[in-house]
């Protein structure tokens, strides 16, 4: 597999490109309605490859869906556009005293469910389609990172999900309704910020 990277300097630390493939991944996602005010439904949606541990390659993304789930194609926002579509929104950060705070769309590897700084990379680029068949969802991920890198693959798995209220739009058994706010909005500043140097 070849890289595409530009060489720009990201805030990415990947090294080459990454393919995640899992039929037992965890999927969970928060609804926070039109949070924008731009007239779509936007989610927070974290997918771990390994829905026994939460440990290794994960994607946290964040989405504006234009129907009532989350099932569709989703594009990179081109912030350029001359209006808003249904799409993901690229990886970005803040650094504060030293720690990276990601958020939006982002690549991790996670210990336990939480970045734990061996690789990271923001999504700033390509496309993620999401389907569902008898509760199983698919994520099919194609993106690039902020170095060029390509981020792809396809991970399955019975989701977690939660509408704007909070109730289940469809719930994996195996997982307990106390992980409801785990992986929502204001954690995507992950718990523990990622310290860089």
């Amino acid at each position: 597999m070849g890289s595409t990277n530009n060489g720009q300097n990201g805030v990415g630390n990947l090294t080459d490109d990454v393919m995640i493939m899992s039929d037992n991944a965890y999927i969970i996602g928060e609804c926070y309605g039109d949070y924008y005010g731009v007239g779509m439904n936007n989610y927070m949606i974290s997918v771990f490859a390994d829905a026994e541990t939460l440990s290794g390659d994960s994607i946290m993304f964040e989405i504006l869906s234009d129907g009532d789930g989350i099932v569709g194609e989703y594009p990179v926002l081109d912030w350029y556009a001359e209006s808003i579509y249904q799409c993901f929104l690229p990886g970005e950060y803040e650094v504060e005293d030293g720690y990276l705070y990601p958020y939006g769309s982002w690549y991790m590897t996670v210990t336990g469910g939480m970045m734990d700084g061996t690789a990271y990379a923001p999504l700033v680029d390509g496309d993620i389609v999401i389907t569902e068949t008898d509760g199983i969802y698919t994520i099919t991920l194609d993106a690039y990172d902020d170095n060029g890198f390509n981020i792809s693959g396809v991970l399955s798995g019975v989701g977690t999900i939660y509408d704007e209220e909070g109730n289940l739009m469809q719930r994996q058994k195996s997982q307990p309704l106390s992980g409801k706010k785990a992986f929502g909005r204001k954690s995507m500043k992950i718990g523990k910020p990622l310290y860089i140097k």
